[in-house]
């Protein structure tokens, strides 16, 4: 193991120090927070998206912990990291608080949970949302594409393409869709974005499937974010054949799985008959 210095300790201890005081304070205010959820009634999921903001701060300060470890100690400090780690689970975990864990599913099944954040503009969703996205890319660039964690990664930001997307209230931009209303290109953005990052995450499970699991479980997954895509697309679609391509695909991946559990049913049976 590398030795440590002590000029280096103390230059760390010197760079963290208000680092440090704030995480210690911003812990603290969660647990405040967490107690003021229980009694806030009507108000419950402000605080929640309070919380999540916080969590999200916290993430980026042990990251940067992290950085500074390696910069001046030379060591990955992988405790920093794992805290990351848990606290996207939080944020997660929050968010699915509000708006629950829905995939495919219409995009106005929600409504009751968005009545609650209704105050809550569009930007300032979008802002959550691209955090949110920020967050878990880089916890995961952090700990490296060897990491142990890999593939949980891969649920973790399928969970979080589908809080993002039922965190969007799709009708509002459907009433919204007037380049003459103000916000028309923010609201566009964040479009682009969920749809965007439900493909990814479709695309991540499908790779989990093929590569790591075998699980029908992965590829069915998959495929309810290309389906929960295909009904994003079919209210707002750009043309360009988007919403036909997003059918054929889905078709595809079907038969694939189709075909696959096929397979796996005939290796069953040849086994079950030479026993």
């Amino acid at each position: 193991m590398k030795k440590i210095s002590s000029a280096q300790k103390i230059e760390f201890a010197e760079r963290t120090k208000d680092i440090k005081e704030r995480i210690d304070e911003l812990n603290k205010n969660t647990q405040t927070l967490l107690k003021d959820i229980a009694k806030a009634g009507p108000l419950a999921n402000y605080k929640r998206l309070s919380l999540t903001n916080i969590y999200l701060t916290l993430i980026a300060m042990h990251i940067r912990l992290s950085d500074i470890s390696l910069e001046i100690l030379g060591i990955k400090n992988e405790s920093y990291l794992e805290t990351s780690r848990k606290l996207s689970y939080k944020v997660l975990q929050t968010l699915e608080e509000i708006v629950g864990t829905y995939v495919d599913a219409p995009l106005t099944d929600n409504k009751e949970q968005l009545n609650s954040i209704t105050h809550i503009d569009d930007l300032k969703r979008f802002k959550i949302i691209q955090k949110v996205a920020e967050a878990i890319t880089i916890v995961e660039e952090k700990f490296g594409p060897n990491s142990k964690w890999k593939w949980s990664f891969v649920d973790m930001e399928a969970r979080a393409a589908a809080v993002c997307k039922n965190l969007t209230d799709f009708k509002r931009i459907q009433e919204k869709n007037d380049p003459r209303i103000e916000g028309f290109a923010e609201r566009m953005d964040l479009l682009r974005f969920i749809k965007s990052y439900l493909r990814k995450a479709s695309d991540r499970l499908r790779e989990k499937y093929e590569i790591a699991t075998h699980d029908f479980g992965e590829m069915k997954k998959a495929i309810q974010y290309l389906q929960a895509l295909y009904r994003i697309s079919n209210i707002f679609s750009t043309g360009s054949g988007e919403v036909e391509n997003l059918k054929k695909n889905i078709k595809i991946w079907e038969e694939k799985l189709e075909g696959d559990e096929k397979k796996e049913e005939e290796k069953k049976k040849k086994k079950a008959r030479g026993r």
